[in-house]
This record gives structure tokens, C-alpha cells and sequence, in this order.
């Protein structure tokens, strides 16, 4: 790989940041249509208020989304070396990625 030029992938980058963005916007907006972030949250001590079974789902299947995206976020590091951008591929950036896609998949598995 040392003697190959780069890819050139930039079409493949604009629509891969194009769905990324997309998806998390959609991630973010579906919340607020819900009604869902003052009936699972309160700003007292009280306990969390007895939500409704399908508002739990519709938030279960959001966060195994968010976990789906945080797997395809993955592919950031993988175009880097495509792309021969070996200056971006620094340790915080791979911890970074990896960090995310694990504690969202522990969060998933130990606490719902």
C-alpha cells in the first residue's frame, strides 16, 4: 500500500456525511415529537415518572440506532487510511470511536 496513490473519495465522503448528519438530526428531532424528554426526565429527586410501554420501545429502537451509527461512525477511521491521511488517525480519534461504540452497546446490554 506504501507505493499506491490514495483514494480519491470524495463523492463517497460528501454522501457519507450527508446520511450521517441526516441520521443524527433525526436521532436528536425524535425526542421532541415524542413528548418523551419530560415524562423519562425530572429536574427534581423525585423518582422518574411510570412511562408508557410504547414510548420505552420507541426509545429502545432509538438507542439501537445510535448504536448502529456509532458502528458505521467506525468508517470515519477507515477512509482516513484510503485517503492516505495517516495525520488523522491519531489515538484519540480511535479511542474516541471505539469508547463510543462500546459503552453504547454495555448501555444496551446492562441497563434498560
Amino acid at each position: 500500500m506504501q507505493h499506491r496513490k490514495p483514494f480519491d473519495l470524495q463523492w463517497l465522503l460528501i454522501a457519507y456525511n450527508a446520511a450521517q448528519v441526516l441520521s443524527s438530526l433525526a436521532l436528536c428531532i425524535q425526542p421532541l415529537f415524542l413528548g418523551g424528554v419530560g415524562l423519562l426526565f425530572s429536574i427534581s429527586c423525585n423518582d422518574a415518572p411510570v412511562v408508557d410501554t410504547d414510548l420505552q420501545l420507541t426509545i429502545w429502537k432509538g438507542t439501537w440506532w445510535y448504536l448502529v451509527l456509532k458502528l458505521v461512525e467506525l468508517l470515519d477511521t477507515v477512509f482516513f487510511v484510503l485517503r492516505k491521511k495517516q495525520n488523522q488517525v491519531s489515538f484519540l480519534h480511535v479511542y474516541h470511536h471505539t469508547i463510543m461504540a462500546v459503552f453504547t452497546w454495555g448501555y444496551l446490554k446492562y441497563l434498560p
